[in-house]
């Protein structure tokens, strides 16, 4: 698109009256406030998407931990399974915003 833009602009060149200045700046301009919108959509989306999936993570993983025999949790420090969860949720937490 940006080849096109530019022909159009070169072309144009020889006559450039400030009519024909004034809309290429415009034109300019809702263009660029478009990336700008989209780039903040999207990191918008890729942060609420993240905060969903690790919240159904830890969910699960908390589900399946209170779903264990008594017999784990009498032969396992708590101090153990709660380092094992945090530090199982925060590599998730800093490996999902690269892969969404």
């Amino acid at each position: 698109y940006s080849d096109y833009f530019m022909g159009q602009w070169a072309e144009r060149d020889s006559d450039n009256s400030p009519e024909t200045s004034k809309a290429d700046f415009m034109h300019f301009v809702f263009w660029v406030c478009l990336a700008m919108s989209g780039a903040f959509v999207r990191g918008l989306l890729i942060m609420v998407i993240a905060t969903r999936s690790s919240h159904k993570i830890h969910q699960r993983l908390l589900d399946h931990l209170m779903s264990a025999p008594i017999e784990f949790f009498d032969t396992t420090p708590s101090g153990r399974i709660l380092g094992h969860f945090s530090k199982d949720l925060d590599a998730i937490d800093a490996l999902l915003p690269q892969y969404a």
